[in-house]
């Protein structure tokens, strides 16, 4: 597993996570093909060169080795269609 990276290929397949996952995995196969063109249509997109996201991306791993972490997120799914109050 390669959680530090946005985009991994692996035995001709690629991959992209998180929630622009798409955008990544697009100008990925783009710049495999033209690392010029794929420079252009970030340019055009505003989009920017980011680190990972992956340390975003891995709460359950965090959970299910965390019993307070894994006790909160399961009170939260149980509790999402209830009002929250901050005290």
């Amino acid at each position: 597993m390669r959680i530090s990276q946005m985009v991994v290929a692996c035995d001709g397949i690629v991959t992209a996570g998180a929630a622009f996952g798409h955008i990544d995995l697009a100008l990925a196969i783009v710049r495999a093909g033209s690392p010029a063109l794929a420079d252009l249509v970030t340019r055009y997109l505003v989009v920017d060169e980011r680190p990972s996201q992956s340390a975003y991306t891995i709460p359950s791993s965090l959970a299910q080795s965390d019993p307070t972490v894994a006790a909160f997120e399961r009170w939260t799914r149980e509790h999402l269609a209830e009002p929250l109050s901050m005290s």
